[in-house]
């Protein structure tokens, strides 16, 4: 007789996810399992949904983009046993009799609040616990698809292992088939950053030894034994997202427990399908960074507590990633955390705006004391402008935002100009831009009750001269060899080799068009 599995998934939200995931699961080659499904009270009724799949009434809607159908198919005969349960039906171990009467029924139960990650898996354990008919539990995400053969490949992998406390399985992207999201992950306690083994990796089997090294596994599937539950206990709940299975790991090996991968367990996991994660720090979501921002300090504090001025300082690292990204938000919400500050609405914005001012100010003084054009126009490249190593914007100049600006080749922008770069700035090849000249592509609608904002990229082409103390005003598109005089304010489109004067400026004479000179006013000096 094998030993009993209780395959525990999590929802909130993503019935279509899990509807899929459970078709996978219910192909197993493994023979003795019992699937626990709580929903972490979704506002989208996906118990509803969840229901009408078990009762053959809702068909799986797979991505357009998924290569994995084959793993959820051909689906399996409808209806399904089922038994539905509230929080408290569970938590008292559900109704035995019920359920003997049902073959292998799955078991649904309404969190009835959502209490987070370690909330909702722990009303499944608590379930099983209630229960005692089984000998290991299994954690898995409902943004995955499974091999018919990954849950006897846990088994097989937790019976040849020592003292094994959580075992993972091989995390595959779903959406790249081939390619690895991990094995596990390694921990620096000195940073609370995370490293992920194998991400982004083609998977050709470079990371099968179980002599592999992770600190602990990806959480979208933890397999444990009852023995470990008793031991070491549930999920700790304080987290409510993320550090959940490095608390875990880190009190397992309290009792000499180990942590492994079973390589040959292959998920495809869909990553964050419900909060917004990812890998990729610049795709996470608000809701996503503040969890892991928040539990770092959380996990330190209770695992690492001299360690937590290292922790403190590593923010200062985060809100200027989230800086150089122009992603301020992030960057408050970090700085907020640092200093476990609260604030309402408007001080928040209040206090961005303030942010934002700061950090251009530092900018435009930073770019004024750099000395050489070199240095100049690397350091406008590193926070993402594109300035082209022949080209030279003089100093002093006012920058209104820190990216967004592109300059082609042989261009100059004179001393004393003013580039409002927070839409895109996009200049060509051989432009000349006089002393003095205000470029904006972003203003205030002043026929609008409210006085909001509108404006566009401007967009200043091949050979443009444009002469001191001009004015080009939001979504203006200058032609390649136009001219615009001193002082003339640029309200339209101007035409090619057009040559405009005036306020509005409007067209005085054309221009050659048989151009062939080469700026040159690139001195190895910055001004």
């Amino acid at each position: 007789m094998t030993n009993k599995v209780y395959i525990i998934i999590l929802n909130y939200n993503g019935w279509k996810d899990t509807i899929e995931c459970l078709e996978s699961v219910l192909k197993s080659d493994y023979n003795n399992y019992q699937v626990i499904v709580i929903d972490n009270a979704s506002p989208n009724n996906s118990m509803d949904y969840i229901i009408n799949w078990a009762e053959g009434k809702q068909d799986i809607i797979y991505d357009e983009h998924s290569q994995l159908k084959y793993l959820s198919q051909p689906f399996e005969e409808k209806p399904l046993d089922y038994v539905f349960y509230s929080k408290e039906e569970a938590l008292n171990g559900g109704d035995k009799e019920k359920e003997s009467k049902l073959d292998n029924p799955i078991i649904f139960i309404q969190a009835g609040e959502n209490g987070g990650f370690a909330a909702g898996n722990n009303i499944g354990m608590k379930y099983a616990l209630k229960k005692d008919d089984f000998e290991y539990i299994w954690l898995l995400n409902n943004d995955t698809v499974i091999e018919k053969d990954s849950l006897n490949e846990l088994i097989l992998g937790h019976n040849n292992l020592k003292n094994i406390g959580i075992l993972g399985s091989k995390m595959i992207y779903y959406f790249e088939p081939n390619i690895l999201q991990g094995i596990g992950a390694t921990y620096n306690k000195y940073l609370g950053s995370v490293k992920t083994i194998g991400n982004h990796t083609r998977n050709n089997g470079q990371f099968d030894s179980l002599k592999q090294k992770i600190d602990f596994v990806i959480g979208a599937s933890m397999f444990v034994s009852k023995k470990y539950l008793k031991d070491v206990g549930l999920l700790c709940e304080e987290y409510f997202l993320y550090y959940e299975e490095l608390d875990w790991t880190l009190r397992g090996e309290k009792f000499n427990y180990i942590t492994k991968c079973a390589t040959r367990s292959l998920i495809y996991h869909k990553e964050g399908s419900s909060i917004g994660s990812s890998h990729n720090s610049n795709k996470k979501s608000l809701f996503s960074d503040f969890w892991h921002l928040k539990n770092k300090k959380i996990f330190t504090n209770k695992f690492y507590p001299s360690l937590k001025l290292s922790i403190f300082m590593s923010y200062i690292l985060i809100i200027l990633n989230r800086l150089r990204r122009s992603d301020f938000k992030a960057a408050w919400q970090a700085f907020e955390l640092m200093f476990d500050l609260k604030s309402n609405v408007n001080d928040e914005i209040k206090c961005i705006r303030q942010i934002k001012i700061v950090i251009i100010s530092l900018h435009n003084i930073l770019y004024l004391i750099i000395p050489f054009f070199k240095f100049k126009n690397i350091y406008l490249n590193i926070l993402r402008n594109k300035i082209d190593k022949s080209s030279s914007i003089h100093s002093p100049v006012k920058f209104y935002s820190i990216s967004n600006i592109t300059l082609g080749e042989n261009s100059v922008i004179n001393s004393g100009c003013e580039l409002d770069n927070r839409n895109k700035i996009i200049i060509g090849k051989n432009v000349s831009i006089s002393h003095g000249v205000k470029i904006f592509t972003l203003g205030h609608d002043v026929q609008d009750a409210m006085f909001s904002t509108k404006g566009d990229n401007v967009v200043i082409e091949d050979y443009v001269v444009i002469f001191s103390g001009a004015m080009i005003m939001p979504g203006i598109t200058i032609s390649e060899g136009a001219v615009i005089y001193p002082g003339s304010i640029v309200t339209k489109n101007v035409e090619a080799y057009t040559i405009v004067g005036g306020n509005p400026a409007k067209k005085i004479a054309t221009r050659n068009n048989n151009l062939k000179y080469t700026i040159d006013y690139n001195y190895w000096f910055a001004t």
